[in-house]
């Protein structure tokens, strides 16, 4: 558990994409004072779908906004990995499982 609070969070990743105030509540559809208050922790809290929407406008992983935990950003799936998931997808479970054996030995 990250040692941080979801103000702090907040203004992390407003750092990282460089948004303030303004720019965010206008993001995610809220008034410039209710971002103050979160980030002033007066609020009451946040609703569940104001952290999807505050995540999404800040291009960070909704768990880690809300509880500091996995990495701040979601991370980067090329093309080629995503055509593999695609069809891994659509194996039964025992290829799967042969198609991860052979992985495993190429990986070294």
């Amino acid at each position: 558990m990250s040692l941080l609070g979801i103000q702090e969070r907040l203004r992390a990743a407003m750092d990282a994409a460089n948004l303030n105030q303004a720019d965010l509540a206008r993001r995610v559809g809220l008034s410039r004072s209710a971002v103050n208050q979160l980030l002033q922790g007066t609020s009451k809290g946040m609703k569940p779908h104001n952290l999807v929407s505050f995540a999404r406008a800040l291009g960070v992983r909704v768990e880690w906004l809300a509880t500091g935990e996995m990495p701040m950003n979601p991370e980067k799936i090329s093309e080629q990995d995503r055509e593999l998931l695609r069809y891994l997808r659509g194996m039964p479970a025992a290829n799967k499982e042969a198609l991860l054996h052979v992985a495993k030995q190429l990986s070294g």
